[in-house]
């Protein structure tokens, strides 16, 4: 149904009634060209994308340099987990390398420090860090002949067959930690099967 005088809910029946012509043909052209061409925010992207590949490149060419250091004392593992210490201090790596740092012991080989890491992760974080690494070890060792490497860590010799732990096993396990457990499977009359 249809009422005569009523326009719209806001509209009162004095307001016209707007009648939208069709736009001419070359309107319309104009707007599907503009659509073709690219905006301006895309040229943005394009000119922030170039530039920061070239910073990119520009901050690789950025390397460090090894110190030469003339003096050759001796060092130990202690004096060796010392200065890793004063490299975690001053730089304040990421928990990967701190962690690669301090879960093994170095390897002294001569005035070779090997470094022993758990995974790919480890290894990249300190190939990335090695020369500022050995650099600190350089000048906290006093030795200009020390140089790092890196090797994934064997853990071969501490290896313990592993055997299947059964329900008895766990049971005398409890009873050895605390004997109560003992005198209350008595007490309820409980066995394992």
């Amino acid at each position: 149904m249809k009422i005569e005088s009523f326009a719209g809910k806001f509209q009162t029946a004095d307001t016209p009634v707007e009648v939208k012509q069709p736009e001419p043909v070359a309107a319309i052209k104009v707007r599907q060209e503009e659509k073709l061409k690219p905006s301006s925010s895309f040229k943005l992207k394009e000119a922030f994308a170039e530039s920061s590949q070239l910073y990119v490149n520009k901050k690789n060419v950025v390397t460090e340099q090894k110190i030469v250091l003339e003096a050759r004392d001796p060092f130990d593992v202690e004096k060796v987990e010392k200065a890793y210490d004063d490299y975690i201090r001053m730089h304040k790596p990421e928990t990967t390398v701190m962690v690669a740092l301090k879960a093994h012991r170095p390897i002294i080989c001569g005035e070779e420090i090997c470094i022993e890491v758990d995974n790919q992760l480890q290894q990249e974080r300190l190939e990335a860090l090695k020369i500022g690494l050995q650099n600190v070890l350089i000048k906290s060792l006093n030795n200009g002949a020390v140089s790092l490497t890196l090797k994934f860590f064997d853990d071969k010799n501490g290896v313990q067959e592993k055997k299947l732990i059964t329900a008895q096993d766990k049971l005398e396990h409890f009873i050895r930690e605390n004997p109560v457990v003992g005198k209350m499977c008595e007490m309820f009359g409980l066995q394992i099967d």
